[in-house]
């Protein structure tokens, strides 16, 4: 699997959806304060939401259980939004594209078909977190109540680590913890 696009919106600066292609290599350039860092953030977050929360507790994906680790609603959804959609939700679109062994695979592990890519919303809130197939047709609602398998497909085929660039001792002590 590899992941070819993201989309963000009501991440921290970012608030409007802007689907960004990645290839082998992509690069984000911009002047300071323009959101290339929190693109970052919410692909950590999404994929910590994919991955990790996926293999230690199931009813993550279905219900309403707890938000994750990685998000907090009053840190990463836009303060300036905050008073005006207190039940707004941070999204995060990962667009992967899948090899016929992987489309394969897919079929026989979720139980449907797929062609293109397989997009997956993570959608973020203060109460709430889901991960859902994001694909609009006759056959997206039927994929996206299969949403634990979707994710555990994900989770079993995706190795992803992030080491920030600027951190405390506190955090570099953490992050070679969780590397261990």
């Amino acid at each position: 699997m590899q992941l070819t696009a993201i989309t963000v919106e009501n991440y921290r600066s970012i608030t409007k959806a802007y689907k960004i292609r990645l290839g082998q290599s992509t690069v984000l350039l911009g002047p300071n304060n323009e959101g290339k860092s929190n693109v970052l953030l919410a692909l950590v977050t999404a994929m910590n939401a994919l991955i990790i929360e996926q293999r230690e507790n199931t009813e993550f994906f279905v219900g309403r259980y707890r938000i994750h680790r990685f998000y907090d609603w009053h840190r990463d959804f836009p303060i300036h939004l905050q008073a005006s959609k207190p039940k707004g939700q941070s999204v995060i679109v990962l667009d992967f594209s899948l090899s016929a062994n992987e489309r394969a695979a897919f079929r026989k592990e979720v139980g449907s078909d797929i062609t293109g890519t397989l997009p997956i919303k993570v959608a973020l809130g203060s109460k709430s977190v889901s991960a859902s197939f994001h694909k609009k047709g006759r056959w997206a609602k039927a994929v996206s109540e299969k949403s634990p398998r979707l994710a555990a497909f994900v989770s079993k085929r995706v190795r992803f680590e992030h080491i920030p660039a600027v951190r405390t001792a506190k955090s570099a002590h953490t992050i070679v913890e969780q590397l261990v």
